[in-house]
């Protein structure tokens, strides 16, 4: 693929930002190593990432795959700088200790 990572899918755009086709059950996540983000729908990404459709969707699994084992060890690199679990943070700080987690988490999966 020519210049774009695949990020993952959403379920939160459900348009195709290429064709601008409507009502699509979940986008493909594209991003450049400048930052320029799109989201499409399958065949779109494909055709803008320069490669096949069956292509992007083993892509979007492996980026899945990705953000899952990111998530582990993520989940290892809090309690160990952190002194708790997740789940124990937010017990004990309450939802500012949940947005805390959510703001370590997003500059987490950046670098990831």
């Amino acid at each position: 693929m020519t210049g774009w990572t695949v990020r993952g899918t959403t379920t939160d755009v459900t348009h195709c930002e290429i064709c601008g086709r409507r009502e699509l059950l979940g986008t493909v996540h594209l991003v450049t190593a400048d930052g320029e983000e799109i989201y499409a729908g399958t065949t779109c990404a494909a055709r803008k990432a320069g490669t096949t459709a069956a292509t992007i969707r083993g892509a979007v699994k492996s980026a899945a795959l990705r953000a899952e084992i990111l998530e582990g060890h993520f989940r290892d690199y809090f309690s160990k700088a952190f002194g708790a679990s997740v789940n124990e943070w937010v017990e004990r700080h309450g939802d500012a200790g949940r947005e805390g987690v959510e703001s370590v988490r997003k500059q987490w999966m950046r670098k990831g």
